[in-house]
């Protein structure tokens, strides 16, 4: 991630004297993917390869592989029927459902819980795919 950042002044060009020079300054700012972001990723690179039109086999969909009763449950969190869905196709409506879900019920961010939030289901075999492919990005971030 780039991040720059410049601080600037906006003078006239009449010299003025006793004033200090004002400069542009940009700093590249190097912030590394917290661990939490590594997870979803890999969840993301696990559940659907990326793929936003992935369609799954109990009508889950999306890059997270969202299901119907996942959107009814994102909405009642919600308290209004704010997603529907088509919207599961929809990258950022579907990680944002997904954080939403996550902070109602795992506000500590655990990856354990979260796992077991996403896919109730899925057994010790999918929690190690989804270990296996956060190993893999952090070594592509090395």
């Amino acid at each position: 991630m780039l991040v720059i950042v410049s601080v600037c002044e906006i003078n006239s060009y009449q010299p003025v004297q006793n004033e200090e020079r004002t400069d542009v300054v940009i700093q590249e700012v190097k912030q590394e993917p917290s661990e939490w972001d590594i997870f979803v990723e890999a969840l993301i690179q696990v559940e659907s390869e990326g793929k936003a039109d992935a369609v799954g086999k109990t009508n889950d969909v999306g890059i997270l592989q969202i299901t119907p009763i996942y959107v009814k449950d994102v909405n009642r969190i919600l308290g209004e029927e704010r997603y529907t869905l088509a919207e599961r196709t929809d990258t950022e409506k579907s990680l944002e459902m997904f954080e939403i879900l996550q902070s109602h019920y795992n506000p500590s961010k655990s990856i354990d819980k979260a796992i077991k939030l996403h896919n109730p289901r899925a057994g010790q075999s999918y929690r190690i795919k989804i270990m296996n492919q956060m190993e893999i990005i952090k070594s592509n971030l090395s």
